[in-house]
């Protein structure tokens, strides 16, 4: 019994975390639009998204102003989402 409600609960962090994942996406995206930058969507993304920012901007630079650090946290945040969805079942 207290598998099951240990695998419900991987099951909320990991529908949680995809959630997570969509809205740094979704904010990653609207980076690249000039005139969305001022709006309140964007203010609120930015505040969502600015702790995992903080955690990997800077970290992998590749020429000039290009860095790659968001994409390497988009990476292992993918990585880690599957492995708590991947226990959840098993469990």
């Amino acid at each position: 019994m207290i598998y099951t409600v240990f695998g419900e609960v991987l099951r909320v962090f990991y529908y949680l975390g995809l959630i997570y994942y969509l809205l740094l996406v979704i904010y990653i995206v609207c980076t690249w639009i000039s005139g969305l930058y001022y709006t309140k969507l964007f203010s609120i993304l930015r505040t969502i998204a600015s702790p995992f920012n903080r955690l990997f901007s800077g970290k992998l630079i590749v020429g000039g102003s290009f860095d790659l650090g968001y994409l390497l946290g988009l990476i292992l945040f993918d990585v880690g989402l599957n492995a708590i969805k991947n226990v959840s079942y098993m469990i």
